[in-house]
C-alpha cells in the first residue's frame, strides 16, 4: 500500500493537468486493498481532496463545511437541524477539521469505519491534540528519538506565534530520504495550486501539498485501529 501512495504522489502533477480548475466534484469510488492500514486510507483520502483543488473562496465553502460535519461531527449536522455553512469568518480555522475528515471519510470496501467521536473532537486543534490525545503522540519536539512519520500521521507544525503545542495541523503522505522534507497534505494552508508551475503560480489558501522541514515539526500523532468505529 505504501508503494501505491508513493505512485499516486508522483502522478499528481500529471493528473492535475488533466483536470480543469472548478468547484468541488465527486471522486469515483475505488475499493481499498484489504490490507490497508488506517493511515494508508487517510493518506489516500487526503490525496483525493488535493485533486479537488479546494480553496478558501466562494464556490468551495460547501466542501469545507463537509470537513466540519463529517470530520468533527459539527453540532447541528442532524437533518432536523441543518449545519451552519462555512463562510470564512474571522478566526475560523479548519486545518483540524480537514485532518479529522480524511480519517473519517470512507469509500466502499475500505473495511474501516470513521475515527470515533472522541478522537475526532481531539483533532480540532493543536491544543486539544496535546491535551487530550497525548497517548497517541509518537514524537514531540525535544524527544531524543529520531523523527519518523508514516502515511496518515497527524503532523503538527509551528508558525511564528511559537505555541509550545504547535499552530497548524497536516496529514503526512510520506517522508523523504533522511534529512529530507516530510510531504503533507494540509487544509487551511497556503501553497501553490496543484499542477501549476511553482515559479509563476500565485499562492492560494486551501487544500495544498506541502514539504515540511523537520525543524518545523512540533509533534506527530498516530491513531490506532481501536480509535476507529467498525465498518458500516
Amino acid at each position: 500500500m505504501r508503494n501505491l501512495v508513493f505512485r499516486l504522489l508522483s502522478l499528481l502533477p500529471m493528473l492535475a493537468r488533466l483536470r480543469p480548475v472548478r468547484a468541488v466534484e465527486a471522486v469515483e469510488p475505488v475499493a481499498q486493498p484489504v490490507d490497508a492500514s488506517p493511515g494508508d486510507i487517510a493518506a489516500r483520502a487526503a490525496l483525493d481532496e488535493l485533486l479537488l483543488r479546494v480553496i478558501d473562496a466562494p464556490g468551495h465553502y460547501d466542501r469545507i463545511t463537509r470537513y466540519y460535519i463529517d470530520g468533527l461531527g459539527w453540532p447541528g449536522a442532524e437533518p432536523q437541524n441543518p449545519p451552519r455553512p462555512y463562510r470564512n469568518a474571522p478566526g475560523q480555522q479548519w486545518c483540524g477539521a480537514f485532518a479529522a475528515f480524511v480519517h473519517s471519510h470512507r469509500r466502499p470496501g475500505d473495511g474501516l469505519g470513521p475515527l470515533d467521536a472522541q478522537r475526532r473532537l481531539q483533532s480540532a486543534s493543536t491544543y486539544k491534540l496535546r491535551t487530550y490525545a497525548e497517548d497517541r503522540c509518537v514524537w514531540f519536539r525535544g524527544d531524543s528519538s529520531k523523527l519518523s512519520v508514516e502515511p496518515g500521521d497527524v503532523v503538527v507544525v509551528a508558525t511564528p506565534s511559537g505555541k509550545a503545542y504547535g499552530d497548524h495541523i497536516g496529514i503526512a503522505i510520506r517522508q523523504a530520504a533522511p534529512g529530507g522534507l516530510i510531504m503533507t497534505v494540509e487544509g487551511n494552508a497556503h501553497g501553490a495550486q496543484l499542477g501549476a508551475r511553482r515559479s509563476t503560480a500565485p499562492r492560494v489558501e486551501g487544500v495544498v501539498l506541502r514539504g515540511r522541514a523537520t525543524a518545523e515539526v512540533v509533534a506527530v500523532y498516530r491513531w490506532r485501529p481501536e480509535d476507529f468505529e467498525p465498518a458500516r
